[in-house]
């Protein structure tokens, strides 16, 4: 019993970061530039789906070398965001909330279609660079080095997201856009700027989360609403604009959900939302909102 629990537990940080490099992303789009980008579950999508085609197509020597193309797949997506940014963005800043909602929606169909088109119906799972690491012994359970890659991975990207948010002068301008817009340019800071690199890096952070997930979870049409709704949850109850309520709350989501796909799966999601129903019920703006 206590060697499942540990393999939940990892497997539950394994997921928790993944959902924290998508959620944080989510959570920058919405806190700087007001925008609710219901498309950012199909950005990981979309890293997924190249990143799977590029490990089931590509013969790379040394195997480790593979592991450079989630970044490949996550790159190749920041450069569609930063097109979809400013060729699509951009002109509706300004415009009513329910335009920016409806382009969005929009575009999740185009991507779908387009990955019918692309990649076909069936999902792709490239499971030989998940095996390629090898395991190791826990508590007389193997445990996929894999997973433990990935968790360095997404901590370290975590720590440089922090590090960039609190400790550049970007980061400084990034929040004092996210504030007030009015005074930021009055200070002479470039809002379409950062507007551009906001959304740019949070795509960056989903591209990298789908580009590594897919050894785990195959490439199909239904991850990215799955990622959406993790991600709207893991923001509620975080609290908008936190980063750490944003990491502290996919721990929470992921830890709850493997236990409960562990116990009963046929409850996985109502778990989940019963979770976020209490922390409102409690605290209405999330656990690290502001007031």
């Amino acid at each position: 019993m206590l060697t499942e629990a540990l393999l939940i537990l990892l497997n539950s940080l394994f997921y928790a970061l993944v959902i924290f490099a998508v959620s944080s992303g989510f959570n920058l789009i919405f806190g700087v530039m007001k925008i609710v980008n219901l498309a950012h579950g199909h950005f990981y999508s979309l890293a997924a789906f190249i990143s799977a085609f590029l490990l089931l197509n590509t013969k790379i020597e040394p195997i480790y070398l593979a592991f450079l193309l989630p970044f490949l797949a996550a790159l190749i997506t920041s450069l569609v965001g930063l097109a979809f940014e400013v060729g699509l963005l951009r002109p509706i800043y300004r415009k009513p909330y329910y335009l920016q909602i409806l382009l969005t929606l929009g575009v999740i169909y185009i991507f779908n279609d387009l990955f019918c088109i692309i990649f076909g119906r069936a999902p792709l799972q490239p499971t030989e660079i998940c095996k390629a690491p090898g395991s190791i012994i826990i508590f007389n359970q193997l445990y996929p080095l894999y997973n433990l890659i990935v968790i360095g991975v997404s901590f370290t990207i975590g720590v440089i997201l922090w590090l960039l948010l609190y400790k550049t002068k970007f980061g400084i301008a990034l929040r004092a856009v996210s504030l007030d817009t009015e005074i930021s340019l009055a200070l002479g800071i470039d809002i379409k700027k950062i507007y551009t690199l906001t959304f740019v890096i949070s795509v960056a952070l989903a591209g990298i989360a789908g580009g590594f997930i897919v050894p785990v979870i195959a490439a199909s049409l239904g991850i990215a609403e799955e990622m959406l709704i993790l991600s709207l949850i893991v923001t509620i109850i975080g609290g908008m604009g936190s980063l750490k309520g944003a990491l502290i709350s996919s721990l929470i989501v992921s830890i709850f959900r493997s236990f409960a796909i562990f116990a009963f799966p046929e409850f996985e999601l109502l778990v989940i939302y019963l979770v976020a129903t209490i922390v409102l019920l409690i605290r209405p703006v999330g656990l690290f909102g502001g007031g």
